[in-house]
């Protein structure tokens, strides 16, 4: 083998090297990407559920005074049928992250409600 063929040797390897650096860069990246997404979906979730329970459930209460029972309680209905479907949500995002990215604050308030809607 020439000293020509050696360069050529050696550069493509090096170019394979840099080919992996690349990708394993890459991967990374995305990881860390979807990590970020799938925690600030769960900041939004969090901040819905929090929203629905206490603003959200009051004021439409509050509009059901005077009005028939039935009125309230599909009101009602309506607002677990939420809840529940944004506790789900929450459930499932908190599943895909690390437990360092989730703070003991969410996982108390999905137990709340967790033990909240179990008792409905």
């Amino acid at each position: 083998m020439g000293t020509k063929d050696i360069i050529t040797i050696g550069l493509s390897l090096l170019a394979l090297v840099l080919s992996v650096i690349a990708t394993v860069g890459t991967i990374a990246r995305e990881k860390s990407e979807t990590v970020r997404a799938v925690r600030s979906q769960l900041t939004d979730v969090m901040g819905r559920l929090v929203s629905l329970n206490f603003l959200e459930q009051a004021k439409l209460l509050q509009d059901a005074k005077g009005k028939d029972l039935e009125y309230q309680q599909r009101i009602q209905a309506g607002l677990q049928q939420q809840n529940q479907f944004l506790l789900g949500q929450a459930i499932a995002l908190i599943a895909q992250l690390p437990d360092k990215l989730v703070t003991s604050v969410e996982y108390n308030t999905v137990g709340r409600w967790c033990m909240k809607a179990n008792q409905e």
